[in-house]
This record gives C-alpha cells, structure tokens and sequence, in this order.
C-alpha cells in the first residue's frame, strides 16, 4: 500500500510526536526524538506544524543531511573541504599544520600515516615504498 498526497502522513508523524512527548506518563524529551522527511519541504512542514499545534521543537532532517551527520560524527578522518580558487593552498596548509602537530604528538604520526593509507593516492604510496 503507498500513502499519497493528502493522505494525512504528516498529520500522523506530528500527532504521535506530540503523543510521545505531551503522555503524562513516560514522556519522551523532545531532544531524543529524530524525525526524517525525504525533502526540505516536508521537513520544514512537520517543524512548523508542531511547533505551531503543540510548541514541540524536535530535530527534523532530510535522509541526506542525517546521513552526512552521522558520517561526519562518525568520521575519525579531517573533513577536506576547501573553497574556490584557494583550494591548493588551503589544502597546503592543512598539510603544514598536520606536520606541525605530529612534531608535538608521536602518535599523530600514526594517526597521519593511517589517514594517508585511507584516502592516498594508491600509485604514489606503491612508488613511495
């Protein structure tokens, strides 16, 4: 069975969040609570509409933006992300500032050489060894 539109999905999604966190007992807090939409829209839809029923705010994402959440958090390894034309020396200094921390932690050095195998160039560690 598919529920179209207007079927009433978002009014049941907000009306069991507020179930869950207005029940006298065993209230959930709304911070333990995630709510995931498959669009921007829906997402901001399901906000508003607690918000403005019941005065419930609980973290609302789009199944793109909690997955890049959840790897983000997740990650042991620096986000490379640069913008623009200054993408070289951006990346350039990253690298400096990683040498300069390695030289006050030893193992830094460990943890550098492992992100390297992770996500070097493959050729150039084969060439290098």
């Amino acid at each position: 069975m598919v529920a179209g539109a207007g079927s009433g999905k978002t009014e049941v999604l907000i009306t069991r969040i507020a179930y869950l966190v207005l029940r006298k007992q065993e209230k959930i807090a709304p911070e333990r609570i995630l709510a995931l939409a498959f669009q921007n829209k829906a997402a901001k839809e399901i906000e508003e509409r607690l918000n403005r029923r019941f005065g419930i705010e609980v973290k609302i994402k789009i199944f793109h933006s909690f997955g890049l959440e959840v790897l983000t958090n997740a990650s042991l390894h620096p986000k490379l992300k640069f913008n623009g034309d200054n993408f070289e020396s951006g990346y350039n200094e990253f690298i400096a500032g990683l040498y300069k921390k390695a030289e006050k932690e030893s193992s830094f050095q460990n943890k550098l050489f492992a992100y390297m195998l992770y996500f070097g160039d493959d050729e150039l560690i084969k060439q290098e060894s």
